[in-house]
């Protein structure tokens, strides 16, 4: 029998997440690019960061047109994003469009630099997002913002240096931008979601591959 699936938080209906969902606005528009892979794991944390927040739009693919993603972010009135992307040292950025990355403690209630006044993420594995970034080359002319110093609660997918979860990330963002940005509500679903994950495996699976990460 085919599992029946909740529109709203995409998950089983029978592990569905919605009343750990809690709206908020962030201080900054939002644009998730998220690669078509993303919708098949269990994992995946951008559409709960979707249904949390008011201002913020989600496509899926693996292409995407530029004017159709700055006419997303054209319906909160902004024009100037800038890309959240891990650091990396690949050819398509060059050095001037590298903004300094945001560092675990940095101050509260600032504004994104050069005057951007939206984000855009891109959601999806190491591979997936460097494939949008190939895919995609208009992507290569926005300035890059990356996160440094900041380590993941997410232990059930493995995450590389510096790594965080989609969700995290824009976590970081909104706080670094607006200190009464309330991570308990943005992240009580995300946090719910791996309470489930890690019920429905038990605890003695769960501390033989997951709990030393």
């Amino acid at each position: 029998m085919a599992r029946t699936y909740c529109s709203v938080c995409e998950r089983a209906i029978q592990i569905c997440l919605c009343e750990h969902i809690q709206q908020q606005t962030a201080a900054v528009p939002t644009l998730v690019l998220r690669h078509t892979d993303e919708t098949r794991h269990a994992k995946g944390s951008a559409i709960l960061a979707a249904r949390s927040l008011s201002n913020i739009r989600l496509l899926t693919g693996q292409l995407f047109a530029e004017p159709l993603c700055r006419y997303a972010l054209a319906q909160f009135n902004a024009r100037s994003p800038v890309l959240l992307y891990a650091p990396h040292s690949y050819a398509e950025h060059q050095e001037e469009s590298w903004l300094p990355s945001l560092l675990a403690g940095s101050k509260q209630d600032q504004r994104l630099p050069f005057g951007c006044d939206s984000v855009i993420a891109l959601d999806g594995t190491w591979r997936n997002t460097r494939e949008l970034m190939l895919k995609n080359t208009w992507l290569h002319k926005l300035p890059v913002l990356g996160l440094m110093g900041f380590k993941s609660e997410y232990v059930l997918r493995k995450q590389k240096p510096n790594g965080v979860s989609t969700i995290e990330a824009l976590d970081i963002i909104y706080r670094f931008l607006n200190k009464e940005f309330s991570t308990e509500k943005f992240l009580s679903s995300f946090r719910a979601m791996q309470a489930a994950q890690i019920a429905k495996m038990g605890d003695e699976i769960f501390l033989r591959h997951y709990a030393k990460r």
